[in-house]
């Protein structure tokens, strides 16, 4: 089958499906990811972790799996200027 024809045929997954057929072959993942089929924003997203404050500390404390990701800070200085937390 020709790259544009099973191109054709996966563009009809829905992108759950899509996202696991990434995973049949190097082939497939190039396919997906060369004609740009998966849009990320359609998946389903999920919590990767949740802050919790305690009463004996100042700051909050975020709870998640181990990850090799990039580090999530605790502080809250993304907020606007005049935020502040009220708990």
């Amino acid at each position: 089958m020709e790259e544009q024809d099973l191109a054709n045929v996966l563009r009809r997954l829905a992108p759950h499906d899509l996202a696991k057929s990434r995973c049949v072959s190097q082939a497939w993942h190039n396919i997906i990811d060369d004609h740009r089929l998966l849009l990320s924003h359609l998946l389903p997203h999920k919590v990767g972790g949740i802050f919790i404050k305690f009463h004996n500390k100042s700051s909050w404390e975020l709870f998640s799996r181990p990850s090799t990701g990039p580090i999530i800070s605790s502080w809250f200085n993304f907020l606007p200027d005049g935020v502040e937390d009220k708990s």
